[in-house]
């Protein structure tokens, strides 16, 4: 499964948005789509099962679950 870090510390319910170059490499590269999972690892090091939410070259944001 894949794995993106996310800035700041991360909390079960919360929304996040990925780093720009992140969300280009997601949409373009990995064609990654709404409803998909991944891993979110925060800057502790604490890895959260995620959900994509919004997907595009620009901008994605995921649910942390």
């Amino acid at each position: 499964m894949n794995s993106f870090y996310i800035e700041g510390s991360g909390a079960s319910g919360i929304e996040v948005t990925l780093k720009p170059e992140d969300a280009r490499h997601a949409a373009q590269v990995m064609r990654m789509q709404a409803g998909e999972e991944f891993y979110a690892v925060d800057e502790s090091g604490r890895r959260f099962l995620a959900e994509m939410r919004e997907v595009s070259k620009e901008k994605c944001t995921a649910l942390l679950q």
